[in-house]
């Protein structure tokens, strides 16, 4: 996963990518806080700490989202904005999961829409091709009736049955 998130955190005014799961738990994150806001930090402090909380906060929003627009008959948000005064934060949905990009201020959501959509694909790729592993191909399972092999005493629906009447 990280793979897919490092070119994306790569591009200007992209401050923190993470990968979260539609409950809100975070995957994956990589991504620096710009220097205004660390100013005096260490270095190491300088990485996002709070995935937990912004990946809650992000996807309890996108499912308030989703519970006011659905009875209008809209289907599901595929990509959210939100424009603050310090910054901005896009949720895009994956396959099983979102995206949560925060941006700096002052940085256009269409800068960095081309950069999004690839790494969703690089994602979603990844996550078909894990799931086409774990499972075999082309392999039904067995139902719960036999399909073939049948009984010797059951008797062939297609074939004619012969009736003894006794004559009276």
């Amino acid at each position: 996963m990280m793979q897919a998130l490092k070119p994306l955190s790569a591009q200007p005014g992209v401050e923190l990518v993470m990968l979260a799961t539609v409950d809100g738990v975070p995957i994956a994150s990589c991504g620096m806080l710009s220097d205004e806001a660390c100013q005096g930090a260490a270095a190491e402090d300088r990485r996002v700490g709070n995935d937990d909380a912004l990946a809650a906060m992000a996807l309890a929003w996108l499912g308030e989202l989703q519970c006011s627009t659905s009875p209008l008959g809209w289907g599901d948000a595929e990509r959210v904005l939100l424009r603050c005064a310090r910054g901005s934060l896009i949720l895009q949905r994956c396959r099983g999961a979102v995206l949560v990009i925060q941006l700096a201020p002052g940085v256009s959501s269409e800068d960095i829409r081309l950069p999004m959509a690839g790494a969703v694909a690089r994602i979603e790729r990844s996550s078909q091709s894990k799931s086409q592993a774990a499972s075999p191909a082309n392999i039904d399972p067995p139902g719960a009736l036999p399909s073939s092999g049948k009984a010797a005493s059951d008797p062939d629906p297609s074939e004619p049955t012969e009736t003894h009447q006794e004559k009276a």
